[in-house]
This record gives structure tokens, sequence and C-alpha cells, in this order.
């Protein structure tokens, strides 16, 4: 399943207005913030109740509780809501289920769910005015310029080379967790004190962690946090000015949801393939595992013909947009 869904819910009592663009979407409330009436109207309209209005262009049902396993295996194109206490959230078997199956999923819960990838992009919680209620997301990326001293990137392949790099580069010190899921048991071996520390996470999959990495951060007066969480790695270079050209007039970027395959579990997964096959049988051709000199030399280290034709400082070129996380950064040679 692929594509945006605009979700409108309509009854005497309360409104609902959200999208719904990802595999798994979660909603988040305390009590009484609205988010088990959710399931509760899409019941009702379910069984027909002549007040409440549902519109969505995908058909959009409670996953039945006994059943679930015939209704992932013949149906595709459906969002299905889940609240809190639906039994087989935790089960292995349901996730491998929900994994394969060709269906989006809402989750309502307060619990992070550490047995799935999803976005922290994904994550929302509900507001409301009067009747009408709506998703924010949880998370919000900060725009502040940051003079980072420690770098910590959960990333221990490409990405984690390039940050390497860079610090190397602005003589700070830079660390992998080897995993988002290791990220506090990092932070805590390393016992750093007065320092200004920059968490690198990939979006795409921090849904799960976002909350205690959040929690560990602001109870640590030690040290300042900043979290800079780019869609993926892949994503972070996709968009700079070196494939400026490549994906001018496409949707590629700006609209990954429409041009997902049923293979990507993820839009990191996604990205992975669009840059591979982007720089297939050229210079820079990338490699998860290990890190192209194109992505971080001045050009042109490999003194070969190069269709990109990114000149200058590659490492402040890829950075891009996320430049304001290192304002210890200074480039030091033009992009042409």
């Amino acid at each position: 399943m692929r594509g945006l869904y605009q979700v409108r819910v309509r009854s005497p009592r309360i409104n609902y207005d959200f999208d719904i663009k990802r595999k798994i979407t979660i909603i988040r409330g305390d009590s009484a913030t609205g988010k088990t009436v959710l399931t509760s109207l899409l019941d009702q309209y379910s069984r027909g109740e002549y007040a409440i209005q549902w519109h969505c262009e995908a058909p959009c049902m409670l996953l039945p509780v006994n059943e679930w396993e015939t209704a992932l295996a013949q149906r595709e194109g459906v969002i299905y809501f889940c609240d809190e206490d639906y039994p087989w959230i935790l089960h292995a078997r349901f996730v491998r289920a929900v994994n394969a199956s060709r269906n989006y999923f809402v989750f309502i819960t307060r619990d992070d769910l550490y047995q799935f990838s999803y976005s922290v992009d994904e994550v929302y919680r509900i507001k409301n005015s009067g009747k009408y209620n709506y998703l924010v997301p949880e998370f919000v990326r900060s725009l502040q310029v940051f003079h980072p001293t420690v770098v910590l990137t959960e990333d221990s392949n490409s990405g984690c080379a390039f940050f390497f790099e860079l610090c190397k580069r602005i003589g700070i010190k830079c660390y992998s967790s080897g995993g988002k899921d290791n990220l506090l048991n990092r932070l805590s071996a390393l016992h750093l004190t007065g320092e200004k520390i920059l968490i690198v996470v990939d979006a795409a999959a921090y849904g799960p962690s976002s909350s205690l990495v959040g929690a560990y951060t602001a109870r640590d007066s030690r040290n300042e946090y900043q979290i800079m969480a780019p869609e993926s790695f892949e994503y972070m270079i996709l968009v700079s000015r070196m494939f400026e050209e490549r994906f001018r007039g496409s949707t590629e970027l700006t609209s990954p949801e429409i041009h997902l395959a049923d293979t990507h579990l993820s839009w990191e997964q996604y990205f992975f393939d669009l840059l591979s096959e982007a720089t297939r049988n050229t210079p820079a051709q990338y490699s998860k595992s290990r890190l192209n000199l194109c992505y971080t030399a001045d050009c042109c280290a490999k003194g070969s013909g190069c269709d990109f034709r990114a000149h200058g400082d590659k490492i402040g070129l890829m950075l891009g947009d996320q430049k304001n996380h290192f304002g210890n950064f200074h480039n030091d040679a033009p992009v042409v």
C-alpha cells in the first residue's frame, strides 16, 4: 500500500481531521484526550450509525481480534486501526504479519511499540479546539544553531564514517552507539560532563526510541543536548545540491509515499534504493557498508569525470539544511 490518505470524521459531538501516509502511524494521548473515541466512532460507523460520517479514499476498519491473520492475508489497501488494548500487539507473529502486510496501520496507544520500526515523524498527539480534534507531531526538530563538542550517531556504517570525518575536521569527539536501541547505554557509558552533545538519528526508524532518549536528555543536567534527525543518511545525501539536477521536477524526494514498492518496509529502505540506483556505475556509487570518498573529499579526488559536478567543500554540501546543528563548521571552499 502506498500514498497519502486524508481521514475526515464528523459526529454530533466531535470531529477529526488528519492524514495517513506511512505504514505505521502512532496516535498518543493521555486519558480524556479523545484517542479511544476515534476507534469508537469507527466502530459506530462500521455498524451503520447514521450520525457518524467517515470520509477516506481507502477503507478504514478496526482490526478484528479473533480473525486478524485472515484479514491481513486476504485484504490489502486498508487502513487498520488498533487501540492500546489490542491483545496481539506484542506478539512476534502479529509483528511479522504487519510487516508483510500491504496495508496501513494506526496504533492508538500511550506506549512505545519497540517491536515495530516506525518514523518519529509519524508519532502524533491529539489536540482539540472546540469540537475539532487534530493531530500534532510529538517530535519537533530544533532550528537553533548548535555548537556541539561531542557527536553521538546511531549509525555504524557509511553515516557513521561521514560524521567521524566531519568531527575530525572541526576537532570534536564522535562516537557510534551501534544502533538506535543502544543510544542510552552508550550515553551512560561515556560518563560525559559539561558537553554539548549532538545525537544523530535516522528519523525513519527513531519513533520507538524517541520518548526514552528525550526523557534521558531532559533529566541530564550535566550536559546540553540537541537531536539531529534527517529522514535517513541516504535522504540527507539525496536532497543535497549534488543531486539537485537529477531530481529536479521529480516527486521521488518530496512525496516518497507515492513511489514506495511493496518491498520497502520503511522510507529509509526506499531512499537507500533510490540513492543506490542514482549512483550505479558512477564514481559516486553508494554503499551502506563503506562510505565512498566522493561524499567527503573535495572533488575530484578520483581524477575521473563526474556527472554530479559537485565541487568544493563536499561535507558542507552533504549537510545542506542540517548545518544549524554544526554551528562550529565553516566551509573552507566554495561550492560551484
